[in-house]
């Protein structure tokens, strides 16, 4: 089986906004999975850091936002796998996941190296905290 191209065009979109948030889209890595950039005013927060970390810091950066927290929906390496480039830049300590699916990020290295025969490095994972969970909830999110 081939290896898939990896020189994906990077696209952003926003697919959602109210008064309150924006949603932006990202595609970033070759199995077209999505990133999301939930944006208020000036913060943002990272919701599955597909891939191409450089490329999600560079956007933040550009549009002059403040990463306030990252979380991905479930541990597969293709919702986590620019995590820990990300924390390693210094705009978040640690990527919030359920303590559900702290084994599935610790498997998402393995499935990488056998699915893309690419290296990913493990990020650092915590629970959802409360401070995490009053943001949302003062966007008008809950979870």
């Amino acid at each position: 089986m081939d290896k898939p191209s990896h020189s994906v065009e990077f696209k952003s979109l926003v697919i959602y906004e109210n008064l309150n948030v924006s949603v932006h889209q990202l595609k970033l890595n070759s199995i077209r999975t999505n990133c999301y950039l939930l944006q208020r005013h000036k913060d943002v927060i990272i919701i599955d850091p597909s891939d191409k970390a450089e490329e999600i810091i560079n956007y933040i950066k550009r549009n002059g936002l403040q990463l306030r927290f990252m979380l991905a929906t479930h541990g597969h390496f293709d919702h986590i796998s620019a995590a820990n480039n990300i924390i390693k830049a210094g705009l978040v300590k640690t990527l919030h996941i359920h303590e559900q699916d702290f084994f599935e990020v610790k498997m998402a290295r393995t499935q990488m190296m056998m699915i893309l025969k690419e290296k990913m490095l493990q990020p650092n994972v915590s629970m959802f905290t409360i401070e995490l969970l009053n943001l949302l909830n003062s966007w008008g999110i809950t979870l």
